[in-house]
């Protein structure tokens, strides 16, 4: 049992999956159910019934829901699903089969059902399914008739796309924000080539290395961002531990059992390696790149907060409260404020910062249309009290057409009295008329 518990902490150990942690959470929301479906894929019924409509139905649904929560998991769900009709169609059955036509309804509701509430309100919204994305196709008047694309990240040529999980090592500064890798995916992959040279019987490994092979590289077609590929993390560590115990267990591998063994050494000191770095990083840095709050002075004073830390609010001085108190709607003008925003005040409206949002004639109808609802509120501002944070606001301001009525200096103890940020609240006065510029 320990030595399962290692292996399953081997396997979650990727510094990019601890960085995830109260950041973009909601890329580790959708693992589970990935990892579920992929687990219905390569152990199926053990005791040999054929897969029913109810396996068909939970499978489908475990894709729709990951899809739902966010689109890029196509890329995994494409290979998941080929990969389980494929093992729905060449298993001999033991039972009949529920018809294939009853089984591909089944299939797309069940696929469809998570999606479809959320695309359907974006539609209503705005005119596409999928907004803001691929607007060259959909054509919302919310947005310019451009495909979004964030040229920091991927790779670029046809061979570095081929090889990106291999390449991502040598360019770490264009897999993410991190600018750390500790090779994970690459170790992964080189485990799932040589896996299908040399163990060819185990179906269950087979199926491991096809998913990690072919989701790598629509992963590296489609971004080539690893928040968008921490299924392949996860897989290539599951991939790694289960090589490792075929090597040592199985005989179906037709090398002697010295090789084996040293070939099973070589890869559990590349995957403690890998581990290593990924978890002495982790401890060092938290996603920014910034020191944690392990390695900041103060930290063991902070421990108090444990259970507790479900708001900022309740940390504020009766003046602060009151400063807060007076403000009615929020109007976000640099990026890296709408959490602080929020847990300070969640009962209010607010205008988001997007610039190309408010470019769009349709969207700048609507934000006017807002402003004339909200006419005689009081509206505010908060930004980090640094040359970007003001730059950033004072573009927006000037975009949005607000004017500045007042600045009050802040220092928002973001769950932490030690470490305060500083930061500024800016009372805004509504453009001329509530028209925007």
């Amino acid at each position: 049992a320990w030595l399962r518990s290692l292996a399953v902490l081997a396997c979650l150990t990727a510094e990019h999956l601890l960085a995830e942690i109260n950041n973009y959470m909601i890329d580790l929301l959708v693992l589970p159910l990935l990892l579920e479906a992929t687990w219905m894929i390569i152990c199926p019924s053990s005791d040999g019934k054929t897969v029913g409509l109810k396996e068909v139905v939970r499978f489908f649904l475990l894709m729709g829901m990951s899809v739902g929560l966010k689109l890029t998991n196509l890329t995994f769900a494409g290979p998941l699903c080929l990969l389980f009709a494929y093992s729905w169609i060449s298993t001999e059955p033991a039972s009949p089969r529920p018809p294939i036509s009853k089984s591909l309804v089944a299939a797309t509701a069940a696929f469809a059902a998570p999606i479809i509430p959320w695309t359907f309100y974006l539609w209503y919204r705005t005119g596409s399914p999928i907004f803001p994305l691929y607007n060259e196709i959909f054509r919302s008047p919310h947005w310019q008739l451009v495909n979004f694309f964030d040229g920091r990240w991927g790779p670029k040529g046809v061979i570095e796309t081929l090889l990106w999980p291999l390449a991502v090592v040598f360019t770490p500064e264009r897999l993410s924000e991190l600018n750390f890798y500790s090779g994970r995916m690459l170790l992964g992959w080189v485990v799932a080539l040589s896996s299908l040279v040399f163990v060819r019987k185990d179906p269950a490994l087979k199926a491991m290395c096809g998913l990690t092979l072919g989701c790598g590289f629509l992963w590296s077609v489609s971004t080539g961002y690893i928040r968008y590929g921490l299924y392949l993390e996860l897989l290539a560590g599951i991939l790694t531990v289960a090589c490792l115990a075929i090597l040592i267990k199985s005989t179906d591998v037709r090398w002697q059992q010295s090789v084996r063994y040293a070939v099973a050494g070589v890869v559990l000191i590349a995957l403690v390696t890998q581990c290593y770095f990924a978890a002495a990083w982790s401890f060092d840095h938290e996603w920014g790149g910034r020191p944690n709050c392990i390695r900041q002075r103060g930290c063991k004073n902070e421990f108090v907060q444990f259970f507790s830390d479900r708001t900022i609010s309740q940390y504020e001085t009766d003046e602060e409260y009151q400063l807060f108190a007076n403000i009615d709607v929020w109007v976000e003008t640099a990026p890296k404020t709408s959490a602080m925003m929020v847990m300070l005040r969640s009962d209010i409206p607010g205008l988001t910062y997007f610039p190309a949002f408010y470019e769009a004639p349709a969207s700048r109808s609507s934000v006017a249309a807002s402003l004339e609802r909200l006419r005689g509120k009081r509206f505010f501002s908060l930004v980090v009290d640094d040359e970007s944070g003001k730059s950033d606001s004072a573009k927006t301001l000037k975009m949005l057409g607000f004017t500045v009525k007042k600045v009050t200096s802040v220092k928002i103890p973001y769950f932490s009295r030690e470490n305060t940020i500083p930061m500024l609240l800016i009372e805004l006065q509504p453009p001329p008329n509530n028209e925007l510029p």
